[in-house]
Parts: C-alpha cells; sequence; structure tokens
C-alpha cells in the first residue's frame, strides 16, 4: 500500500478548487447586480477562469488522493489502541444477579 498524499498538498489542492468556486459566484453576484454597466468580456474572462481553477483543482485532488481506490473496510474492525474488554461482563454480584435475571 502506499503512503496516503500529505495534509498540506489535499489543503493546497482543495484550496485551489474552492477559490475558482468562490469566483465564479462572485462574478454571477456583481454580473446579476451590475447588470449592463460592468464590461461583460472581463467578466466571462473571470469566470472561466474560475471555472478552470475548480475543474483543475477537483482533478488534481481526485488524482492525488484517489478516493476510488483507497477507502476504509467498515468489515474490517480498527486497531484503535485500546485492548478489547468484553463490555457485557458484570463486575458486582449485583450485576450478576441482575444478568442472571433478565
Amino acid at each position: 500500500m502506499t503512503n496516503p498524499p500529505s495534509r498540506t498538498m489535499q489543503v493546497g489542492l482543495a484550496f485551489v478548487a474552492g477559490i475558482g468556486l468562490t469566483l465564479m459566484i462572485v462574478v454571477a453576484g456583481i454580473a446579476v447586480v451590475s447588470g449592463e454597466t460592468v464590461d461583460s468580456s472581463a467578466l466571462n474572462i473571470l469566470f472561466l477562469l474560475g471555472v478552470a481553477m475548480l475543474v483543475t483543482g477537483l482533478a488534481a485532488w481526485f488524482g492525488v488522493v484517489r478516493p476510488d481506490t483507497h477507502f476504509d473496510d467498515i468489515n474490517v474492525p480498527m486497531y484503535h489502541g485500546h485492548d478489547h474488554h468484553d463490555a457485557h461482563e458484570a463486575h458486582t454480584e449485583g450485576e450478576k444477579a441482575l444478568a442472571e435475571h433478565h
């Protein structure tokens, strides 16, 4: 099994995608509010830059993290550093009597 990518790389790629999405939302908001007063070609370029950043960030994240191949198997218990003790074991005489009664 290969080593997972560093958290810094994952956060950086998510940051690129997030900035792209934020840029798209801000440009769309400016276009709606300003109407015809702002140059639409500049807004189109900024919007396409946001789309490019979003797609690039998501594709790079998917390529680096590879969530389709690295996932937890819920059928295999994970070791948490604690020894397993039977949780249903009665510790006192009262608990033993209560457990036998039920």
